[in-house]
């Protein structure tokens, strides 16, 4: 499995986060309180963005091929798909297994919504035949409406999936991820 390259030189002001393109090392900003279209390199065209989510994505199992750097959904059941979509083709999933992950996102959406506000979203479910904890990054350029807290559209979203047979294990990792995207955009 690919990892992603850590990105060195990274300082944050309030939701601004200075990023060093992982290709070309060129310095770039981005801005995760008010998305524009993806940021890219100026030289090289790599998506900042992606970078911006480097130590996120290395703190858990989440492979390149599991961030969605585009997100085209207009709604939230769209998202839902596109996530569960992701996380299958990453890990070699079967289409029923990718549509009982995407039913079992849309029945946690239904109980109140996982987002955050400030255009953060963390949509998550456990299944029982899920091994170890699975994790998936979007970004929707256009911001998708989610009923978050907040009431403001959502341009990022963490998927989380983990086992039912280790409640205790979901809940902290759930725990984990929302403390590491508050300290991300600087909530804390």
């Amino acid at each position: 499995m690919e990892r992603w390259n850590r990105v060195s030189n990274t300082e944050s002001t309030r939701s601004r986060r200075m990023v060093v393109c992982s290709q070309c090392q060129t310095p770039g900003i981005i801005d995760f309180s008010r998305p524009q279209p993806p940021a890219s390199c100026g030289k090289c065209g790599q998506l900042l963005w992606c970078d911006g989510l480097v130590d996120l994505a290395n703190e858990f199992d989440c492979s390149v091929d599991a961030i969605l750097p585009d997100v085209s959904a207009l709604d939230r059941d769209g998202v839902l798909h596109a996530l569960a979509r992701t996380a299958g083709s990453a890990l070699g999933w079967t289409e029923a297994q990718q549509q009982e992950l995407a039913d079992a996102l849309r029945r946690r959406e239904s109980l109140g919504s996982t987002g955050l506000g400030r255009g953060v979203a963390i949509p998550h479910a456990s299944l029982e035949w899920i091994e170890r904890p699975v994790a998936v990054v979007a970004h929707a350029a256009r911001p998708v409406p989610f009923a978050a807290i907040d009431g403001v559209p959502v341009h990022t979203f963490v998927l989380v999936v983990s086992t039912k047979k280790d409640r205790e294990h979901h809940v902290a990792t759930m725990e984990r991820f929302t403390r590491m995207l508050r300290c991300l955009v600087n909530w804390c």
